[in-house]
């Protein structure tokens, strides 16, 4: 659901989305992402069409971050899996790679500056 007017208007944009529950959606800089049925993907911000976009184990992801501290659009997404592994796009969500791995369960993910 999107609204352009400041919240006035409020209209659903769900082309390109399979049927099916989005356990969680995540707004960064680059677009906004969401899971359904092991897939991740990935709209405009304005909520345009969504595409699936490739994502090592999407179906264990906790959430997709944006790192404020990197000023470059969509250098720094982020997400976490509850496998323990964490993975980073450097080209606004299109592709991914892992960075760490090894860790407890991730179910929340934050960038700091700390």
């Amino acid at each position: 659901v999107v609204s352009l007017d400041g919240g006035t208007v409020w209209e659903y944009r769900l082309d390109g989305l399979p049927v099916g529950p989005a356990p969680w959606v995540s707004a960064t800089s680059a677009g906004l992402f969401t899971e359904i049925g092991g897939a991740l993907y990935r709209t405009e911000q304005e909520g345009g069409g969504w595409h699936s976009v490739h994502a090592v184990n999407a179906a264990a992801m906790c959430s997709v971050v944006g790192d404020d501290n990197d000023r470059s659009l969509g250098a720094g997404l982020f997400y976490g899996t509850r496998d323990g592994n964490v993975y980073r796009s450097r080209d606004s969500g299109e592709t991914w790679g892992e960075t760490l791995s090894g860790l407890p369960p991730i179910t929340c993910i934050a960038v700091t500056r700390d």
